[in-house]
């Protein structure tokens, strides 16, 4: 897995690596290494997401960005976590080869409203830390 953190904290290595023990203490697989986490202030994150979202995934990257901080009442780790379902719903559908079909599952949906921007052209942070 690769984690990002904005600039907008101050560089804090064990930031990073307790974000990355909270991912690997979630339910997964080899999936793992192929997750992106973009972490960053709620006004970031608000420009970035859609509607009053506080964290989003995009399934075509593979990326997570969400809060750094609670908002409103809301930890960082519930965001994180809720957005991690949707990437291994995603992976899942993805090795069994089965389209994403929206209805109940939520996955047209996700596609559409999860957007992020193509941070593969920008670079989110100065500072990432690969792990695992």
């Amino acid at each position: 897995m690769t984690i990002y953190v904005s600039d907008s904290y101050a560089p804090d290595d064990a930031l990073t690596r307790r974000w990355a023990r909270f991912l690997g203490g979630l339910v997964h697989g080899p999936e793992l290494s192929g997750l992106t986490l973009y972490l960053a202030p709620p006004s970031e994150v608000a420009r970035d997401c859609p509607g009053e979202a506080f964290g989003c995934y995009a399934p075509g990257s593979g990326q997570i960005e969400a809060i750094g901080d609670p908002s409103a009442g809301i930890p960082p780790e519930a965001v994180v976590a809720h957005e991690y379902g949707h990437y291994i719903a995603s992976t899942a559908r993805t090795r069994r080869g089965t389209p994403s079909r929206g209805g109940r599952n939520g996955g047209a949906r996700t596609r559409t409203s999860a957007r992020v921007p193509p941070t593969a052209s920008r670079s989110p942070g100065t500072r990432a830390r690969t792990t695992r």
